[in-house]
């Protein structure tokens, strides 16, 4: 029962991990798994077995559970800490609960006695590991709704909040293990203080990211408003040149036609290369959907090809409606950006094409971009070649922020000669009408 015990906690601590931070795309999946099992079983039941080990043992189980991460799990290194350190809080909760509480229906003055292989023993170690799992699902849960993106201060402030209670609680644990006179009631109250103040932590955590999120949403908003005030000029621009053709043309025509009555094919030929070359090629195409936020952004950056003689194409066969604008124009915004800064590095071809399409009622979006050479082979972290960039390195986060918010997908691939950025996310989409 005690090896049984033990497998489950690792698996359940294995699985809070992968649910919690996602799974990296790489061939090491099983292997790591395989790997850091074993690790966490041997330090979990051999090693907690000595004396004087158990502090050591939790920290070598935090450091296993931390270099798993690093290697196959996605999240930044705070957030993948704060994992870390967030299983074995639990675990040193529930167990001291669980151990107390029983203790004191049973009327035993030394919960030692619970360490031994007695019935109570096993309705200890079920009753832990249930309310472990228990737990991991109500945390997922709760998480699942908002993804955290802390700055690093705030990180660190929690990290060290849940470290300082977590060995406040290892040591309140070492003393009843093997202080024979302890007061159960007073160590019970002692455990029920620490789990309200990391009950307090948690919903601190949930405050934090919603005013993250209003952070976000306003700096978001100052940016759609740059966009759809680069918008406004440039349709103004365009605007005024198409007034000047209009106002020209019937001089134009007139000037062509009399041309080709005098069989000057030639000249009228180039006369109307001529005004096609200079009279409209300020003419930029738009996009139109039915979200202005979407046309903002869209036609902002159609703007921008223009300038750096970039060749594009834009499908939208989907009505947009009932997206949330924000994340879809921020996503679409660093798409295209990227997309365009990987153009500006050529000398070829210069081409970037967007699809927005749905998949069984779920948007698809498919960005493609003219590449030289092989980009994941030279440059596999995607790291943005912009010196002065102030946002430098934000951009592929937020894209993968907001895929995995909506439980999508996404896949970064290269296809004859294109570097093609493939995302699904799982939005219902009703049909256009």
């Amino acid at each position: 029962m005690e090896i049984a015990a033990t497998i489950v906690e690792c698996l359940i601590s294995i699985y809070f991990l992968i649910r919690f931070l996602g799974l990296k795309n790489n061939g090491y999946k099983t292997t790591a798994f395989i790997s850091v099992f074993l690790l966490l079983f041997a330090d979990d039941f051999f090693l907690s077995q000595l004396n004087g080990w158990e502090l050591p043992c939790v920290v070598i189980f935090c450091f296993i559970c931390f270099v798993y991460s690093l290697i196959s799990l996605q999240g930044s290194v705070l957030r993948k800490l704060f994992s870390c350190i967030l299983i074995p809080v639990q675990i040193n909760i529930i167990n001291m609960l669980v151990l107390n509480v029983t203790a004191m229906l049973l009327g035993m003055d030394n919960v030692a006695v619970l360490h031994s292989g007695t019935y109570a023993r096993l309705f200890v170690l079920f009753a832990t590991k249930f309310m472990f799992f228990l737990s991991v699902r109500i945390i997922l849960s709760a998480s699942r709704k908002l993804r955290y993106s802390f700055m690093a201060a705030e990180w660190a402030f929690i990290i060290i909040s849940f470290a300082i209670s977590f060995f406040i609680g290892i040591t309140i644990w070492y003393l009843n293990r093997n202080d024979s006179q302890s007061d159960s009631a007073v160590y019970l109250a002692s455990i029920l203080g620490l789990i309200i103040w990391n009950v307090l932590l948690f919903f601190m955590l949930q405050y934090l990211e919603k005013e993250n999120l209003k952070r976000k949403e306003a700096a978001l908003l100052q940016i759609q408003e740059k966009e759809n005030i680069k918008l406004l000029e440039k349709m103004g621009e365009q605007y005024t040149e198409i007034r000047k053709i209009k106002h020209d043309m019937k001089g134009y025509i007139s000037c062509s036609l009399r041309l080709l009555q005098d069989k000057n094919y030639t000249e009228a030929e180039e006369y109307l290369k001529k005004f096609l070359d200079e009279k409209t090629e300020n003419i930029v195409s738009a996009v139109f959907t039915d979200s202005s936020i979407i046309n903002a952004v869209i036609n902002s950056k159609i703007a921008q090809c223009e300038k750096y003689n970039i060749r594009h194409k834009c499908e939208i066969t989907q009505n947009l409606q009932p997206i949330p604008e924000f994340e879809l124009s921020i996503l679409l915004s660093n798409l295209f950006d990227n997309a365009i800064e990987a153009c500006q590095s050529i000398s070829g071809n210069k081409y970037i094409s967007l699809s927005v399409t749905s998949v069984k009622s779920y948007l698809h979006i498919v960005m493609k971009n003219t590449i030289e050479g092989s980009v994941l082979k030279e440059n596999p972290n995607l790291d943005s070649a912009k010196k002065d960039n102030a946002e430098h390195g934000y951009g592929l986060r937020s894209i993968k922020d907001i895929v995995r918010k909506y439980n999508g997908n996404m896949q970064i691939t290269e296809q004859e000669g294109y570097f093609v950025v493939d995302i699904i996310l799982n939005i219902k989409l009703s049909e256009r009408s």
